[in-house]
């Protein structure tokens, strides 16, 4: 009996091992730019306009919805080719901030989730581009290359967008 009981209990243990160890990675990323957060969320707060304003989206198109509510969606098609499926989480033109996830595509990521709002820039006139990302790796990618890989998509598509609004 004594036995069966230490058997079940490192069982119990062993299926909970893998969520204890599975890694969360963060990445957030800003840029102060020269502009009022109105003219920011105008160039960065279309769901649908990545492609305006981040260098590695040739397009953005529109595939559920008006990218205006929670549960539209977007097909961003990448310049070195591979498309990304992703789903609006949330949405506030009044705040500045669009939350998303990313549903399918050729990252080796899961389990991604991120927002993209403006805040108020250090003077008057300014505001900053803020970029938040929680995620995994997907297995086989190591934690530490994904989220490089997703730093250097932020500084691309931050540095962009700051260049379009004057930086």
């Amino acid at each position: 009996m004594r036995v069966r009981i230490h058997a079940i209990a490192a069982l119990a243990l062993l299926s909970i091992v893998p969520m204890v160890m599975a890694a969360n990675i963060k990445v957030v990323k800003s840029v102060e730019v020269p502009a009022d957060a109105v003219k920011t969320w105008a160039t960065v707060g279309d769901f649908g306009g990545a492609h305006g304003w981040h260098p590695a989206v040739e397009t953005t198109k529109i595939t559920k919805g008006t990218g205006k509510r929670k549960g539209d969606m977007r097909v961003l098609t990448l310049k070195g080719g591979g498309d990304i499926t992703e789903t609006l989480t949330s949405y506030s033109a009044r705040k500045h901030s669009f939350s998303y996830r990313i549903d399918d595509g050729p990252l080796p990521v899961k389990n991604y989730n991120a927002t993209i709002s403006i805040e108020p820039g250090q003077s008057a006139g300014k505001s900053r581009i803020v970029w938040r990302a929680s995620f995994d790796a997907r297995d086989g990618s190591k934690d530490d290359d994904v989220r490089k890989m997703i730093e250097d998509i932020f500084d691309a598509g931050l540095g962009n967008a700051s260049k379009m609004l004057g930086s």
